[in-house]
């Protein structure tokens, strides 16, 4: 889920490297970065709505046992 909207921030603000165009740079990265967070909001609405929901309790316990074993 995180590969797409990187690769998408890669492609997009690397399309000009031209250093005689500063401005048109900026720009390209400034739309990478708006289009790699739409994608990511966009591909994690999907996985909300299509993955079924898991016990909360299970989660929790999970994460906090993870992060105390980590110390």
């Amino acid at each position: 889920m995180a590969l797409l909207p990187s690769l998408y921030f890669v492609w997009r603000g690397q399309r000009v490297r031209d250093g005689r165009r500063p401005r048109v740079s900026v720009m390209n990265l400034y739309q990478a970065a708006m289009g790699k967070f739409g994608l990511t909001v966009a591909l994690f609405a999907i996985v909300f709505v299509t993955v079924p929901p898991s016990n909360p309790a299970f989660s929790l316990s999970h994460m906090w046992r993870r992060n105390s074993c980590t110390g």
